[in-house]
């Protein structure tokens, strides 16, 4: 029997992807005015110049040019093939060029002429550089023969949430939110989705990004994936009819449709019966720039978003500009408000511009914008797109290379930023300030810096507080593609929209219904492609060897590859002959010739579970950045072929992630441990050492000396750490010297008997173990606990995350001593109060540790506590520990008292023998619980 209880949602708990986050808004709050606007242009026609070439990326690419030729390794190419003059004439040629460039770029937009000239211009100087690549490679790749070392932040707008529950009680009624781009539609449709009235008035709750195209069968499928938290199959459109009646029938729910641009209605009529099987009282909310969008959907009321008024428009300005304090210069407050009124109360405008202003000095730099830029921009349906587009102008050069360069990903795309950013370096748009900064962190830097101007938002982090994800606003996405021109294209799968002049391209699989794909005609004559991205596929599509010979033989100039939705077996020869491949995806074997790829930087190796070895050669590419995972071969006698560890012997400038598979087939783990040098891979970020299958599949002829391990050791910098299938009895020392370490797995070392003194990592933040089988204690060796032990900051003071999982002789955190000067003994029970508490615990689970009785406690848990087969003593020692304190919110110096688990938001127990019930006192600490779940307990009595 499962028992479920839904209590009310903490508004400030953070919601997952699929549905909107609860978003911070730290500036004043406006009720939306339905009066005051009666007529808006609904329907924003993007405003496009594709004619124009893209201001300042072409000077970027000029700019590179001659950083190329005035760098050591063209000036020794230049002496090595007595080509230095011939060189030095194209950079003289070059350098005129740009000395002209901008002045150009801005007469463009007047004199025809002028724009004929650079959209001329524009090929020679990309072959230019094209040319200068195949140099470079060309010398990199004989010096490696020879063996030569080389929240939509705006306004927190509350609506009418009254009016919003009261609205037609019977049937399933419509509503919609319209307004112009970038008004905060969107915001105020969270703001309600996220509202505590409207939560403990819906059963189900749902959010689909629409946008364009509008086709029904997209939708249903969106609308089945935000009710079930998984992806949907590709099914027919009747199944997927069946499975959302399965869902919504008979429930009422709110149904959010974001950024709506249909206007067919009867594509609509189609979608709007299948909604009608909702309980009296569901709703449907649609946000849309269009008023005939509204019309058609047959809504109740619509609520136009009018922007924000003169006051808060202000108040908005003085926080981003500002910092909230008001400027007391009189004079200085005028031009404020007259910039401020250009941005006709739209929050998007204004905080692009707001942000643009902060790096201009205010006295002498904000007149001159007001009158020569901003008093330009035309007051028509393209005013907001024209004013973004003056935040853009004042780029610097390589942050608009790197903007313009994002049209290629959908609108409303998850945007991974990693891969952004290797992808910026691929393009060559990022180059280090000064010698030793790594590249990847300048990147980081263009990011957060065009992050701050507005250009990108809704970031999402990972558990370890890094940047995981970002999207673009519609109008920047509109922007990025005005500004990029012709040269980036999304494709769907048949190419369709590339031409000859495509350098950059995005293929969408969404609409593709096959298993296998052919490489479309468009796309082996577009030989200047430097980019190929692939997303959405609904299955692994499979890729003919004859088609990705004719796709490489053609893009000759490809730069970044990813092959991620492909099940690719062997690559061709052709490989050979690629130059510039930077990021590449889901490969199951590697080319034999892969020491050709000189330029190699970053090589994704995803779920290649298949891979039998790394190719010789491998070591020779010391420009490697990423190595995402490196396999040893199981067999010795295709040792020619193969390249052991002291492959990664040179390959010190590897960041990011590397895992390392199958080092029980290691023949001489002493030597080989030390070749791989990872004490010297001081940027690499995160570490996963697996020793293949299970310690109880692994030979017993397997040696686990300690002493080799210890040659794994890698740098200090190390941030994440994984083990799996270790059959030694401990870990090395060099565990606990690892004092950056955020998060650290151990899976599987079924025969180890004590762990590393994990107390000593300050910084960690996530814990995970799983099937330690021997493992008594966490903390074994010779600590013991005494009672009294630490509390609060200094024990554990970042852990965020900890799971204990599948260790059945797990007893405690600590041995007991038989018998100490404190009297506590094997025997004794322990009191809560004794024992330490996790400073900062948010999330534990514990499962099938049912010799579990005691450990430190976990009052400040604000997530989830999960139980499986494990035993009650921990919770109730936790609930019986005296309150804890808490510096208030409000003030750094007041205190408030909070009760164990207070904040706890989701309780769930599985297989729990003991649980019997849920005491009264515990249900009255639990004043922030969201959910509890509970089981196949059999003991259990509702």
């Amino acid at each position: 029997m499962v028992h479920r209880w839904a209590a009310k949602i903490n508004k400030d708990r953070r919601l997952s992807s699929s549905s909107p986050d609860q978003i911070k808004r730290p500036f004043a709050a406006k009720p939306v005015n339905c009066d005051l606007v009666t007529q808006l242009p609904y329907s924003l026609v993007t405003f496009f110049f594709f004619a124009e070439m893209a201001e300042g990326v072409l000077f970027a690419v000029a700019e590179g040019i001659i950083g190329k030729l005035v760098s050591l390794a063209f000036q020794e190419i230049g002496l090595w093939w007595g080509v230095q003059g011939e060189l030095d004439k194209i950079k003289n040629t070059v350098s005129s060029i740009r000395a002209v460039l901008l002045d150009a770029e801005k007469k463009q937009k007047l004199n025809e002429q002028v724009k004929d000239w650079l959209g001329k211009l524009k090929e020679v100087v990309y072959d230019m550089d094209e040319l200068l690549d195949d140099i470079a490679t060309e010398g990199l790749r004989q010096r490696v023969m020879d063996g030569n070392r080389i929240s939509k932040e705006g306004r927190r707008q509350k609506g009418n949430h009254s009016a919003f529950i009261g609205f037609q009680r019977r049937g399933v009624s419509i509503f919609s939110i319209v307004g112009i781009g970038g008004s905060g539609k969107t915001t105020l449709a969270q703001i309600i989705f996220n509202d505590e009235q409207v939560e403990s008035h819906f059963e189900l709750k749902l959010w689909v990004c629409v946008s364009d195209p509008f086709e029904v069968k997209v939708v249903v499928k969106k609308i089945l994936e935000s009710a079930t938290g998984r992806k949907s199959e590709d099914l027919e459109l009747d199944t997927l009819m069946r499975e959302l009646g399965k869902q919504i029938n008979g429930r009422k729910f709110l149904l959010v449709l974001d950024d709506v641009w249909n206007e067919n209605r009867e594509k609509w009529d189609n979608l709007k019966k299948l909604l009608r099987g909702g309980a009296r009282g569901s709703k449907i909310m649609i946000t849309t720039r269009s008023k005939k969008v509204a019309d058609i959907t047959d809504t109740l009321d619509s609520y136009f978003v009018s922007g924000l008024s003169p006051s808060e428009s202000w108040s908005l300005f003085i926080q981003i500009v500002f910092k909230g304090q008001e400027p007391t210069n009189p004079g200085l407050v005028g031009i404020g408000k007259e910039i401020v009124q250009k941005c006709a109360g739209v929050p998007l405008a204004i905080k692009t511009i707001g942000s643009l202003l902060y790096f201009k000095d205010p006295e002498t730099e904000w007149s001159p914008f007001l009158k020569n830029e901003l008093s330009k921009v035309a007051q028509n349906e393209n005013y907001i797109l024209q004013t973004l587009k003056l935040s853009y102008d004042h780029l610097p050069s390589h942050l608009k290379q790197c903007f313009a360069y994002c049209s290629l990903f959908p609108k409303d795309y998850q945007i991974d930023v990693k891969k952004l950013i290797q992808m910026w370096i691929a393009q060559g748009f990022i180059r280090p300030s000064f010698s030793g900064q790594r590249v990847e962190d300048i990147g980081l830097g263009y990011f957060k810096d065009l992050l701050w101007r507005s250009f990108f938002q809704d970031v999402q982090m990972d558990i370890w507080g890094e940047i995981k994800s970002c999207k673009m606003h519609d109008l920047m996405h509109d922007l990025a593609t005005s500004v990029s021109g012709l040269e980036p294209t999304i494709s769907n799968s048949k190419g369709e929209s590339i031409t000859e002049k495509t350098r950059h391209v995005l293929f969408d699989f969404d609409d593709f219904e096959e298993f296998s794909w052919k490489v479309p005609a468009s796309l082996l004559g577009a030989r200047k492609v430097r980019t190929f991205l692939a997303v959405n596929a609904k299955y692994t599509l499979k890729f003919e060897e004859v088609q990705l010979d004719a796709l490489f033989r053609s893009l000759r100039s490809l730069l970044v590859l990813d092959l991620s939705p492909f099940r690719i077996v062997t690559l061709p020869p052709s490989i050979g002959k690629l130059k510039y491949v930077r990021c590449c995806s889901a490969l199951e074997e590697l080319p034999k010739d892969i020491n050709k790829l000189v330029n190699l930087k970053n090589f994704r190796l995803c779920s290649c579970t298949n891979l039998t070895h790394m190719p010789c050669g491998l070591g020779k590419l010391t420009s490697l950045e990423e190595l995402t995972s490196f396999t040893v071969a199981k067999e010795s006698s295709i040792s020619k072929h193969v390249g052991g560890l002291n492959a990664l012997n040179r390959l010190n400038n590897l960041g990011g992630e590397l895992q390392i598979h199958n080092l029980r087939y290691v023949k001489n783990p002493i030597a080989e441990f030390e070749d791989a040098n990872l004490k010297e891979k001081h940027d690499l970020q995160s570490l996963f050492l697996s020793w293949g299958g299970s310690v109880s599949e692994n030979s017993i002829d397997t040696v686990y000396d300690p002493n080799s391990l210890q040659r794994l050791q890698p740098h200090a910098n190390l941030k994440r750490l994984g083990m799996h299938a270790y059959g030694g009895l401990e870990f090395p020392n060099w565990f606990s010297s690892l004092k950056n370490l955020v998060s650290i797995e151990i899976a599987d070392c079924s025969r180890c008997q004590h762990l590393p003194l994990l107390d000593q990592i300050p910084s960690l933040k996530s814990l995970w173990l799983n099937n330690l089988t021997d493992i008594e204690h966490i903390d074994g060796g010779n600590n013991h606990f005494h009672g009294g032990g630490v509390r609060g900051a200094t024990f554990f003071p970042c852990l965020k995350t900890l799971s204990l999982l599948n260790c059945p002789n797990l007893k405690g955190w600590w041995k007991k001593r038989d018998n100490d000067d404190n009297g506590v003994s094997a025997t004794t029970t322990i009191n809560a109060d004794q024992l330490p508490q996790f400073a900062c615990l948010s999330y534990l689970r514990i499962r099938n540790c049912p010799k579990l009785t005691w450990m430190p406690l976990f009052p400040a848990l604000d997530d989830t506590l999960w139980l499986g087969n494990a035993r009650l003593e921990p919770l109730e020692q936790t609930m019986k520990a005296k309150m804890m304190t808490s510096p208030s919110p409000s003030s750094s110096s007041s205190i408030v008292q909070l009760q164990p688990l207070s904040k706890l938001e989701k309780l769930e127990f599985y297989s729990m023998e003991d649980l019997v019930s849920l005491p009264e006192e515990w249900l009255q600490n639990f004043t922030s619980l969201q959910e509890i779940i509970i089981e196949s307990c059999p003991r259990f009595a509702s």
